[in-house]
């Protein structure tokens, strides 16, 4: 991954995703105290919320699934597995569509915890890939 960047709310996915670096290998959210706390401190979890072992490793598949997608939008194949782990866990993620003062539609959460988490990551991914940034 590059240490550029990202435009508007993808940098909360770049950094999201840069959670483990591979070389050396470094998790810097290797618990759930750690993955609450830093979900909270960008803005994707209430802070003082409680997470367990379970959404540890629900939070690593969804990571390591966006890296491989943001490594197929530079050129690298398309990993099925990959996707599968993006629709499934995201999929259980609530979102609606909603329309702001000016009318312009946005994806809304309507979760809380770490599936709030997931929605707001999987709405930023959406908009990218609907607006091509």
């Amino acid at each position: 991954m590059s240490s550029q960047a990202a435009p508007q709310q993808l940098e909360l996915v770049r950094e999201f995703v840069n959670t483990r670096e591979y070389d050396p290998d470094l998790e810097s959210i290797p618990t759930a105290d750690a993955l609450a706390e830093w979900l909270s401190e960008h803005g994707l979890l209430e802070s003082g919320s409680e997470l367990g072992d379970e959404d540890v490793r629900r939070a690593h598949e969804l990571r390591d699934a966006l890296r491989s997608l943001l490594h197929s939008n530079n050129g690298s194949p398309l990993d099925p597995a990959a996707l599968a782990t993006v629709n499934a866990t995201i999929g259980g993620a609530p979102l609606a569509v909603r329309f702001d003062e000016a009318g312009k539609p946005e994806l809304a959460v309507e979760a809380s915890g770490l599936d709030a988490a997931i929605a707001r990551l999987g709405a930023i991914v959406y908009e990218a890939k609907v607006d091509g940034t």
